[in-house]
């Protein structure tokens, strides 16, 4: 216990100070992104910080993969630079058991990442979203019913938003409510999928409603051209993409998707970056701890911020290339995810084993 209680002691701290410094730092980034923005509507400096505040859950999520790699070189680096790791393996503790220890830190703050990413993070950047489309004026509002878009005469609603690697956005489960110059509902549109064109958008697997008098007309049709000055990109700049929503909400895409024979892999991929996630963090950290036994001996605190930073930016890198070669390539999703994290364990692991 005593051996535990000298990595978590040394470990911990430094996670968190990484941690705190990683997403203080692209805070700092997305405050000079949104200044400029300050003015428009009712949009000020207020509103400016509650939106960076609202949206640090998921940015704390997102950074934690670096902050685990460097906290564990800052931490165990620095027993190894005192020579504490030396004694602890004079004293019969294993590398394979100093090693555990220092994951097991790692491991302890990853519950807390998940819950960021399924609950505190997408909350967030829905609240910090609907804040900001609302005070800039615009005509968009996100909600737990979906999305919402507001156009002339008419209203839209969309309950998933579907942004593939290549083209234009869609919008699918669509609800569209048309008034006269009255005020007055005089047209429904329902549709499976909604795909913009020039000059609007095609409506498929629609249903249309008119409100004529006393009576309801009712046409269904598998494809329909709707006239409209809702334009694709005005809708993709104000809403969350899908690595934004919780795994449960890109559970519900998918299966949506899927029984109404849409293209859903851009939700298949943000849930396995999700499922994955874990594992990504697990792998870079058995790559980094060779180094707290052999490099990081020699050498102070700049050295193990700069080993630990270059670990996690070259991995991040070099999964990601991977993950959008596979995806352009038609490659099976789980294998291009979870190959090269393993890979990168087993390296980890054969390193460690004889350093």
């Amino acid at each position: 216990m005593r051996t535990g209680r000298l990595i978590w002691l040394a470990v911990f701290p430094a996670v968190l100070l990484s941690w705190v410094m990683l997403v203080s730092i692209d805070a700092i980034f997305a405050l000079l992104r949104e200044v400029d923005e300050i003015g428009v509507g009712d949009y000020d400096a207020i509103k400016m910080l509650t939106y960076i505040a609202l949206t640090i859950p998921r940015r704390a999520h997102d950074f934690y993969f670096g902050a685990a790699a460097v906290g564990l070189m800052v931490g165990l680096g620095g027993l190894a630079s005192s020579s504490q790791l030396i004694a602890l393996q004079a004293a019969g503790a294993s590398r394979a058991k100093i090693a555990a220890w220092g994951l097991s830190v790692i491991a302890a703050l990853l519950v807390v990442v998940l819950a960021l990413g399924q609950w505190l993070g997408p909350a967030g950047d829905r609240l910090g979203t609907a804040m900001v489309t609302t005070a800039r004026e615009q005509s968009a509002a996100v909600s737990a019913s979906g999305i919402w878009f507001k156009e002339r005469n008419a209203v839209w609603n969309a309950k998933f938003l579907h942004t593939p690697p290549a083209g234009t956005i869609e919008l699918w489960d669509v609800l569209r409510l048309q008034t006269n110059a009255q005020g007055q509902l005089e047209r429904i549109d329902r549709a499976a999928r909604a795909a913009p064109v020039e000059g609007g958008w095609v409506l498929y697997e629609t249903e249309q409603l008119r409100l004529i008098d006393s009576r309801v007309e009712r046409e269904q049709s598998a494809q329909r051209q709707l006239q409209s000055s809702l334009e694709a990109e005005q809708i993709a700049a104000r809403v969350t993409g899908p690595r934004q929503q919780a795994p449960t909400e890109l559970w519900r895409s998918i299966r949506y998707a899927q029984d109404n024979g849409l293209d859903p892999s851009s939700f298949q991929s943000a849930l396995w970056f999700k499922l994955s996630y874990p594992l990504v963090v697990i792998s870079l950290c058995l790559l980094a701890l060779p180094f707290c036994f052999g490099s990081l001996r020699t050498g102070g605190l700049g050295k193990r911020i700069f080993i630990g930073m270059s670990l996690a930016i070259c991995f991040h890198f070099f999964h990601r290339a991977i993950i959008n070669y596979g995806e352009s390539q038609g490659y099976s999703l789980p294998a291009v995810y979870i190959i090269p994290p393993l890979l990168v364990a087993a390296y980890g692991l054969r390193r460690l084993s004889r350093a």
